[in-house]
């Protein structure tokens, strides 16, 4: 993703140097290109982030550090939950300031990175389900808002329920750059095709409505539900004791083999 290079932010801080020692544990730390050092507070809520995803609303307190890339005057931002979030900053000002001293206004073109020190926040109910890794290089938590997808292949058109799929990855294929979706199961089959609809309807932490074009799906991993205590065995093993945990699953049939027709004639399903 890029962006112009003219569209510089405005920081205003208020600073005071660093001379080394213990970092305050309320502070916010500035490191300048030239190796200046600065401590303050960010005083803002939230950063607004545009991304080709949308505008996304992230809450400082999720926030570990901010890198700014000085090619594109994007910024990338690193959550707490272990997320990677890149595109350009659009608050009109950011500050960050000191009791003691002035505001000092600094050009995110002289800024190197922002370090965090406020703790990570405990997760609130309603964990999202999903990480979702776009190709733009992201990777976020979201809630899909759909409950099933329809996927067309060369010899069929089958829908898929949420709860069966685990993997949906994305990627071009071919000489024409055939625009390609994989769905892993939750049983490990593997099924490719194109979908059906040109956008995922997601929520995240940071935007409720969240539609994201397939063409920028890189991967969608569901994260498994909790299994059922009646679901979990062991057995016992005659010298080693008792076995590894095992999950019991559910009967059923897959497809194996290239059923989209593009195999050699061993390689189609068996009949």
């Amino acid at each position: 993703m890029t962006f112009p290079k003219h569209a510089l932010l405005a920081l205003l801080v208020s600073v005071t140097p660093y001379t080394g020692g213990a970092q305050d544990n309320a502070g916010d730390t500035v490191t300048m290109l030239n190796g200046d050092i600065y401590v303050g507070r960010l005083l803002a809520n939230t950063l607004s982030l545009g991304t080709g995803m949308g505008e996304l609303e992230i809450p400082v307190a999720q926030v570990h550090s901010i890198n700014i890339d000085h090619d594109t005057q994007g910024a990338h931002i690193y959550t707490h939950a272990g997320e990677q979030l890149e595109g350009q900053l659009t608050n009109g000002e950011i500050q960050i300031s000191r009791l003691q001293d002035p505001s000092l206004p600094l050009s995110v073109g002289d800024i190197d990175n922002i370090r965090l020190s406020r703790p990570a926040q405990p997760e609130q109910p309603g964990v999202p389900s999903a990480w979702l890794e776009p190709t733009t290089g992201d990777r976020l938590r979201v809630e899909p808002r759909f409950e099933q997808l329809e996927l067309q292949s060369a010899d069929r058109q089958g829908q898929y329920e949420l709860a069966q799929l685990h993997h949906i990855d994305t990627s071009l294929h071919g000489f024409e750059d055939e625009l390609l979706t994989q769905f892993t199961l939750v049983n490990g089959t593997m099924i490719q095709g194109s979908l059906t609809t040109a956008s995922l309807p997601l929520s995240s932490p940071y935007r409720a409505d969240l539609e994201l074009p397939v063409e920028i799906l890189s991967r969608l991993s569901l994260v498994p539900r909790k299994v059922p205590k009646d679901d979990l065995f062991r057995h016992s093993l005659r010298a080693l004791g008792e076995g590894p945990q095992m999950i019991r699953l559910p009967g059923g049939t897959y497809l194996r083999g290239d059923y989209q027709g593009d195999g050699d004639d061993d390689e189609q399903p068996l009949s």
